[in-house]
């Protein structure tokens, strides 16, 4: 029991103390291994060693195809159950004065359930809103810093955003594109040859 105790406070410790920088450290038959990441315990020998290691992650070769970024919970389960429970809400509200019954219990729940899809819709539109602001900072000093110019400012926040999947080679002559042949966001993105993944938005 005291090996367990000890062991599980000097993984606390390692993970508090060192989660900004790589450290490898050998004492005795102890091994310590902690890059600048989230670790997780891999094994725990008899002899008390412990092994740290980076938690590995899997990620899909991202591409036009698949590039849309779905949250299970919040685009499906949420709107689903949100959705639900609204149209619930008002075949009762509508039952409930049909019979002449106290309404007003109904009215507020339908009221609750309409305040949820606007919540859900305003929450998803004000996150998107403050990212496409900062894509376009992001894309205008990238072009910035390849041209020496400013970014067009012909270019509408959507073909800006959709620029960010196209490498630097490819930019470029995207962007000059998007401009001369008023290029759609979806055209540009189609236009992409080289994909450039972006695992980070919203």
């Amino acid at each position: 029991m005291v090996n367990v105790f000890s062991n599980e406070m000097v993984v606390l410790l390692i993970n508090f103390s060192f989660s900004l920088k790589s450290l490898t450290r050998n004492q005795g038959n102890c091994s310590l291994v902690c890059p600048p990441i989230k670790c997780q315990i891999l094994t725990a020998c008899k002899s008390n060693s412990i092994i740290l290691a980076p938690k590995q992650t899997k990620m899909t070769a991202q591409s036009y195809a698949n590039h849309a970024r779905y949250v299970k919970g919040f685009h499906f389960l949420l709107a689903s159950l949100l959705a639900i429970g609204a149209i619930t809400s008002l075949v009762n509200l509508y039952l409930q004065v049909r019979a002449n019954d106290s309404i007003i219990g109904s009215i507020l729940i339908t009221i609750l359930f309409v305040c949820g899809i606007l919540l859900f819709w305003f929450a998803r539109r004000f996150a998107i809103t403050v990212q496409d602001r900062s894509i376009r900072a992001e894309e205008s000093l990238r072009y910035y810093i390849l041209t020496h110019k400013p970014l067009d400012n012909r270019l509408t926040p959507g073909q800006i955003v959709a620029l960010r999947f196209a490498y630097d080679d490819e930019f470029l002559v995207l962007a000059d594109r998007a401009v001369r042949e008023d290029l759609s966001p979806d055209e540009i993105k189609r236009s992409i040859k080289k994909w450039k993944p972006d695992h980070n938005r919203a």
